[in-house]
């Protein structure tokens, strides 16, 4: 290299050397370039230059052209890399990776309930299910769910659970089955010898039928829980099919089951809340008394005439609205919440039981102004609006609960009843349920105390009465 390169490129060099601190020398490093020997930092020793003499680059830099290229960059584009962090006393903390859940706290710093907790982890909200609950128990009218551990469950209650409770698991079964479970290894060991009926004794081809019925809706909750399938599938293929055949082994043609999943609650039997919000859920089935029943559609007919037919049920529904409800059922799939459901249900048996309590009133004043002779002692003597069942469905798990209403139209929905538990998961269980809702149906037939008197004492006073009030 020549003497006259190696000047123009120690030149080039110090001009490209970018740090502020040399910026603002940079006129005076220029002129001590013309008078004094230059200092190459290549080594420890300073290196002299002098025009008559060649200086050699160290061994070190093998390509003072790529270090002159590298020295020259700007300085944005050297300052992309990040500077090390100094440590000293009013340094920041460095944490480590598994230090991330840590707070940070300096001069400040704001110590709050919030920030005194685990750091980035998020607040956890109210659950909405319980607000719910806290805002049933508060609303006008109150919507009360407890427990059966209480001491002031009315008698007529009681009177309802020990018609559903009594030989519950006994006598379940038609004695046909016994030879064909028997036969089965997979039934034989589910079933016990109280669980048949002797008394019921059907051809072999319905009890046949009735098995075949039971196994296919055990097979389709199995499908429905290992297939994580929505509500609609648990409604139309375990829930419905169990109820149908409910009501198919009661004899009667008084039942109408029916989907209300998309059916509102009429405002006037809803609570609200203290800021006036209605509290309003529906419910997925519900029991009505037939239209297609010869005696209860004459008594609809008779209502119809008075132009009372419409003010039947609690619903907005143009159907619904018209016939006379009974219960209520709610389902949720399997990894749905029964706090819920009890909560829903809660709700629609409320509304249910004040639309029979408005209808009590009602046939009250008719009968207290003689609307029909000879009724009214009788009428008087029903103040209290009789109680009512309800079910939860949560995936295989059916449960009861109760409902009554008081003379200010608050509501107390007790339950689950343990005594009555049982499931799809099995046959057994599914015959049990078959059982309960039978039961179930028992309590609102006719002959029974409740249907006398909603039907006799209520329906058939109002006949003869006008138009209900608002």
């Amino acid at each position: 290299m020549e003497p006259a390169d190696i000047a123009s490129w120690i030149e080039n060099t110090q001009r490209a050397i970018p740090s502020s601190r040399h910026r603002d020398a940079k006129d005076s490093k220029s002129s001590a370039l013309q008078s004094s020997p230059v200092r190459l930092s290549w080594s420890s020793k300073p290196l002299l230059y002098h025009p008559l003499q060649t200086v050699t680059p160290p061994s070190s830099v093998k390509n003072p052209t790529r270090r002159k290229q590298r020295l020259s960059l700007p300085a944005t584009e050297r300052s992309s890399s990040p500077r090390k962090r100094q440590r000293g006393q009013d340094s920041d903390t460095v944490l480590s990776s598994s230090s991330r859940n840590i707070a940070v706290l300096d001069s400040r710093t704001v110590l709050s309930a919030t920030s005194l907790g685990s750091g980035s982890s998020p607040k956890r909200n109210n659950s909405p299910t319980r607000d719910h609950a806290i805002e049933l128990r508060t609303s006008v009218p109150s919507i009360q769910t407890d427990s059966l551990i209480r001491a002031d469950i009315p008698k007529q209650v009681r009177g309802l659970r020990k018609l559903l409770i009594t030989n519950f698991g006994r006598s379940f079964l038609p004695a046909g089955l016994k030879e064909v479970i028997s036969s089965d290894p997979d039934l034989v060991d589910e079933i016990d010898d109280d669980a048949y009926d002797e008394t019921d004794q059907r051809a072999p081809k319905d009890i046949l039928s009735l098995l075949d019925n039971i196994q296919r809706i055990v097979a389709n909750a199995r499908d429905c829980e290992q297939n994580h399938r929505d509500e609609n599938a648990w409604c139309m293929d375990v829930i419905q099919p169990l109820l149908e055949l409910a009501l198919k082994e009661s004899v009667s043609n008084e039942w109408l089951l029916q989907s209300v999943q998309s059916q509102r609650v009429q405002t006037n039997f809803l609570s609200r809340t203290a800021s006036n919000a209605l509290i309003e859920r529906k419910t997925d089935y519900v029991l009505s008394y037939s239209h297609k029943d010869p005696a209860t559609s004459e008594l609809y007919e008779k209502l119809a005439r008075n132009g009372m037919r419409d003010r039947l049920g609690h619903t907005r529904d143009s159907f619904t609205k018209r016939t006379a409800l009974f219960s209520g059922i709610e389902v949720k799939p399997s990894d749905g919440g029964h706090a819920q459901a009890e909560l829903q249900l809660s709700v629609w048996l409320a509304a249910s039981l004040r639309n029979k309590a408005r209808l009590v009133e009602t046939a009250q004043r008719f009968a207290s102004t003689g609307a029909k002779e000879g009724t009214a002692s009788e009428t008087q003597d029903c103040v209290k609006v009789f109680p009512e069942p309800g079910a939860t469905i949560v995936g295989h798990d059916h449960q009861i609960y109760y409902a009554w209403i008081d003379s200010d139209e608050n509501t107390t929905n007790v339950g689950p009843d343990d005594r009555l538990s049982a499931s799809t998961r099995s046959v057994r269980g599914a015959f049990l349920l078959l059982d309960l809702y039978k039961r179930i149906l028992q309590y609102g037939s006719a002959g029974s105390q409740y249907k006398n008197w909603f039907f006799g004492d209520v329906l058939q006073q109002l006949v003869s009465g006008a138009d209900l009030e608002g």
